[in-house]
């Protein structure tokens, strides 16, 4: 009987079981890489920020069948990959594309695959992001952050509209801030008043103060009130006199609108201190607001309310001025439906004033225009002493103003009081912005103690040299808005209804 040499076999069985695997092994090396795709996602995208956060980090994914190595040319750059996922940081200043390539292979071959990316990358050169307002969520504007400016009376450009605090005007929807112009039903509204008179406790007149007869004296209106002495429209019932004031509120104007007059000799409460005035309203419920002050002294003064109780009649209203200090009063103003507005056109406006203002830093703001003749959007900032110096002597930046009438471009302007002339000094630029209206951009403003940038899609194009002698160099806040017509919308589109501005964010870098 032979014996069984166990070695021999198992020798013989180990390099059977090599042989298959090579035999395995070599079958997939044959097969080269396939399936190949990859995706790119930039840091921040979301529906409101389609090219990233303007970080410029970008995360891609590889993915193929059989890789074992992955070679991708980005950006002039190539890198070499075992992984199939990186992230890459993109520097180019601006929304661009990049065409990228990866190349995927094995021992077997390779297979490529071409993929652009469109990225944003904002331009803050190693600042911080210390303020900013992204317009998340629905409904009204952050009161933490910004306030409404409300009311009309041309605000200083002939402008026509009457801002609002109403959320048809401004609100926060779908993360934008949107800020909309609207044509109204309005028509101006005419009011009459005469006799004003000095009572005694019983309501018998002791002083016939005006009664508009004869030698009228000299109306001044104010804040878009406008007043003459015309014959009595409607003689009749409590006023049958001959001539009284006509008062309008004109279209724009706003809820302060009024007229005033001065005597040569004040008002005596010293002994009887109710009034009477007689007034003719298309309205009931119309506040008719008396103020007497003293001509030398605006802070010297006191004001009475009453409301008119009939409409298109004459009536007698009474003021009670027993709580009035003892000022020399001669000065009488009038107010009509004081606190309201007449609007053709309302708008938001909004502002950081006493909320948030800051000096020197980088400003962005993500923006689509109303694309209307006659509206006048503006991305600007006021100095913050604007209440104790007044306008120009606080200065003025405009980060971004579109004429009513050309919106094809966009412009970035400085105003500021001339310390040497004493006088109005201003400089600003525009470039071409031909889809400003239908497509986001970026409005940015670099301010530094030497120069000021102003940019449009991180493409400079205003350079203003900034020194001690103007008054860019202290705290400035924010305003947004719409005006309607005026210096810089002119003439409005006669088929306007409404247009929006709509604003993604605003950040400021330091």
């Amino acid at each position: 009987m032979k014996k069984t040499n166990f070695f021999a076999i198992i020798l013989l069985m180990l390099l059977f079981i090599s042989c298959g695997n090579d035999s395995e092994s070599e079958g997939l090396n044959d097969l080269k890489p396939s399936n190949l795709s990859v995706t790119g996602i930039a840091v921040g995208t979301d529906s409101n920020n389609l090219n990233g956060d303007g970080s410029g980090i970008v995360d891609f994914t590889i993915t193929a069948t059989n890789a074992t190595l992955y070679r991708v040319i980005i950006n002039d750059e190539e890198l070499e990959l075992t992984q199939n996922t990186f992230s890459y940081t993109f520097t180019n200043s601006g929304t661009n594309d990049y065409p990228i390539t990866i190349t995927a292979s094995n021992s077997a071959g390779s297979t490529s695959t071409t993929y652009t990316i469109t990225v944003l990358v904002s331009s803050t050169d190693g600042l911080q992001l210390v303020w900013s307002d992204e317009f998340d969520g629905n409904g009204a504007i952050d009161p933490a952050k910004w306030s409404y400016e409300t009311g009309g009376g041309g605000w200083g450009n002939n402008e026509v509209q009457v801002y609002t605090a109403d959320q048809s005007n401004v609100k926060v929807e779908n993360g934008f801030l949107k800020i909309t112009a609207i044509k109204e039903s309005a028509d101006a509204k005419t009011y009459y008043f005469d006799e004003l008179n000095l009572l005694d406790s019983g309501d018998n007149i002791v002083d016939i103060i005006e009664n508009f007869d004869g030698a009228a004296p000299s109306l001044n209106e104010f804040d878009g009130a406008s007043a003459q002495v015309i014959a009595n429209p409607n003689i009749s019932g409590e006023n049958t006199t001959s001539t009284v004031v006509e008062f309008t509120k004109t279209i724009g104007s706003n809820g302060n609108a009024g007229v005033f007059w001065d005597r040569s000799s004040a008002v005596d409460l010293s002994v009887n201190n109710k009034l009477s005035l007689k007034t003719w309203s298309p309205d009931a419920g119309v506040v008719v607001r008396l103020k007497l002050e003293n001509s030398a002294n605006g802070s010297e003064f006191y004001l009475v309310d009453a409301s008119t109780s009939v409409s298109n009649a004459w009536e007698t209203l009474t003021y009670d001025f027993s709580g009035a200090p003892a000022y020399n009063y001669d000065r009488l103003v009038v107010f009509f439906d004081h606190g309201n507005t007449i609007a053709n056109y309302t708008s938001g406006r909004i502002k950081t004033q006493n909320l948030y203002d800051f000096t020197y830093g980088r400003v962005e703001v993500r923006a689509k225009l109303p694309a209307s003749a006659g509206t006048w959007p503006a991305i600007w900032m006021l100095g913050s002493n604007f209440t104790s110096v007044s306008w120009p002597h606080c200065g003025e930046m405009d980060i971004m103003e579109q004429k009513g009438w050309d919106k094809n471009n966009v412009l970035g302007t400085f105003h500021w009081q001339d310390s040497a002339s004493d006088s109005y000094a201003g400089y600003g630029l525009e470039t071409e912005a031909p889809t400003s209206t239908s497509e986001f951009h970026l409005y940015s403003l670099e301010w530094t103690p030497a120069v000021i940038y102003v940019y449009y899609d991180n493409e400079p194009y205003v350079t203003f040299a900034n020194n001690n002698s103007l008054p860019f160099n202290a705290d400035f806040f924010f305003i947004l808005n719409i005006a309607m017509g005026g210096n810089l919308g002119g003439d409005i589109d006669p088929s306007f209804t409404q247009d929006t501005m709509e604003i993604d964010y605003v950040r400021v870098y330091q």
